[in-house]
């Protein structure tokens, strides 16, 4: 791709455009959170196409949740949060993103689901003493 080719993409150089950073980076339209931004007990709503998930944050930088929903329907379960993918084997670590299909590692196996249509963060509240 030449330097012409990126004019309008918002991307500097060939190489930050060829990284997963640099494709967010060069579009304004995605959105989305980072799953290691999240403060321990804040629940994550995400519909996407075919299923509703409950996630709430239990280590944020380790990227692990509580999950509800999907296949894991019946019972709350720890799994943990690697990212969204685009398509193919590209993903953006610890990041849940509208339009992408979020991935997550439950037991050592890893559950993709449909692309994620909104997403709804409700922070914990303080304790009161």
């Amino acid at each position: 791709m030449s330097e012409s080719a990126l004019a309008g993409t918002g991307c500097g150089s060939i190489s930050y455009c060829g990284t997963i950073d640099g494709v967010f980076a060069a579009r304004d339209d995605y959105s989305g959170v980072n799953v290691s931004d999240l403060r321990r007990g804040t629940v994550v709503f995400v519909d996407t196409r075919h299923s509703q998930y409950r996630l709430v944050a239990l280590n944020g930088a380790q990227r692990l949740v509580a999950v509800l929903g999907g296949r894991c329907r019946d019972e709350e379960t720890v799994a943990r949060l690697r990212g969204s993918r685009l398509g193919g084997s590209t993903l953006k670590v610890g990041w849940i993103g509208i339009g992408f299909r979020l991935e997550l590692e439950i037991d050592g196996r890893v559950m993709v689901t449909s692309p994620v249509r909104s997403i709804t963060i409700e922070e914990p509240t303080a304790r009161v003493a």
